[in-house]
């Protein structure tokens, strides 16, 4: 069994009498860019408003900063910026972490991609197209604009246990649920199950393109508990 089937295998179990009882209050060092991707997109919009072809063309260029930078500022907050893995198609690739973090639907991936792609070899533009392109992209920044936020402000460790009175858990005998620590600078995320008297820890760190994956994966687990929807999303993390 993999490390990421035994802790949705877990969650499954104890999502019925397991819930968040504690965040953690851990600083994230966050990159900020100037601009900022938000600042390309406001420009992207000023530019679609005036709907010249010269225009189209200058918001699907900010568009595409825009989404640049928000990868950019993801990939260094969680500590990825791996080349070898990313080297193939750098964009797509770049989405592709995103997605197996549950910040981006497969199909939206896809989307976003092919558009790109679409919009940077024509000579000009639909505006359907680059609307669109612009939508997506916006909705997205704001996801992981969201999770960085998460990152920075409620960092480590995130407690999902079953007793509201649950405050310090090592004094805890017969507890169960399970606290997750994320370290930035190694990088890693250490999930610590408690279970019958018993503690296991598993840990995730990416060293290679099948660890890289369960890395993310295990990201994605994180982010869903702490929005406490992650139940119906284990069967796609197996």
């Amino acid at each position: 069994m993999s490390n990421i089937s035994r802790i949705t295998d877990f969650i499954s179990e104890h999502s019925g009498k397991c819930r968040i009882v504690g965040r953690g209050r851990g600083k994230i060092n966050i990159p900020e860019y100037d601009p900022a991707p938000l600042d390309y997109l406001d420009l992207a919009q000023m530019a679609f408003d005036k709907n010249t072809p010269e225009s189209l063309i200058k918001c699907v260029d900010l568009i595409n900063r825009a989404l640049d930078c928000q990868m950019d500022i993801l990939l260094q907050a969680i500590n990825f910026y791996d080349v070898s893995y990313l080297q193939k198609e750098p964009f797509l690739s770049k989405v592709k972490v995103a997605e197996l973090m549950g910040m981006i639907h497969p199909d939206n991936t896809l989307l976003i991609n092919a558009l790109r792609k679409k919009l940077d070899h024509e000579g000009s533009h639909k505006t359907e197209d680059v609307k669109t392109y612009y939508l997506l992209s916006r909705a997205f920044i704001h996801i992981v604009d969201m999770r960085l936020i998460i990152l920075s402000f409620y960092a480590s460790p995130l407690e999902w246990y079953e007793k509201n009175e649950a405050k310090k858990i090592e004094d805890m005998i017969n507890i169960t649920g399970m606290s997750i620590h994320f370290k930035q600078e190694i990088p890693s995320l250490t999930f610590v199950l408690h279970e019958k008297n018993t503690i296991e820890k598993l840990t995730f760190e990416p060293k290679d393109k099948k660890s890289a994956d369960e890395y993310l994966k295990a990201m994605h687990i994180y982010f869903g508990l702490y929005h406490d929807h992650i139940t119906s999303q284990l069967n796609n993390l197996k």
